[in-house]
């Protein structure tokens, strides 16, 4: 595979990570990652990404907090050696828990905080309290959604196993 092809690969799907939140380093880090058998090095990685070793630092510790990446050890000269996590459901079930998970229970929080507080105030503040509990209805279905999605059992994820541990 030429260089040119593997890099516009890594940026489309750079593109397609940062649509999703994360960054676009990201998702071109990975895709180097998933598609080398063996793990890499982190001056492999530096070296074909054309990076600095600091974007790469803080690109890497992200993608790990993630479980999206993983350490595998050290290579020579002490460098360190990472992979992309061969059960990308785990990887994406971690993403899930940590972010979105996170961010709808955050959401939630915030309106019981305002419902907690009397008709009068919300109305000084322009706040119907009809949307708002709307938006409270709306929030705890997408909270529903993805609680269900991270309770999926195996049969439910049965298509998924074709990528565990590549």
């Amino acid at each position: 595979m030429s260089k040119d092809i593997l890099s516009k690969l890594s940026s489309n799907v750079g593109d397609f990570i940062e649509f999703w939140g994360f960054k676009s380093i990201h998702g071109k880090i990975w895709v180097y990652l998933f598609l080398n058998e063996a793990p890499m090095s982190s001056r492999d990685l530096k070296e074909k990404l054309g990076i600095s070793k600091a974007l790469l630092s803080i690109s890497l510790s992200e993608l790990k907090k993630y479980k999206v990446v993983l350490e595998a050890g050290h290579g020579k000269y002490g460098a360190e050696m990472v992979m992309a996590n061969p059960n990308v459901m785990e990887a994406i079930l971690t993403v899930m828990r940590s972010r979105e998970k996170t961010m709808i229970d955050s959401v939630i929080s915030e309106i019981n905080h305002l419902l907690e507080h009397n008709p009068e105030f919300l109305k000084e503040h322009n706040v119907s309290a009809k949307r708002l509990k709307a938006l409270k209805k709306l929030t705890s279905y997408a909270n529903k959604a993805v609680s269900g999605f991270l309770k999926l059992d195996s049969i439910v994820l049965q298509k998924w196993k074709q990528f565990k541990n590549i």
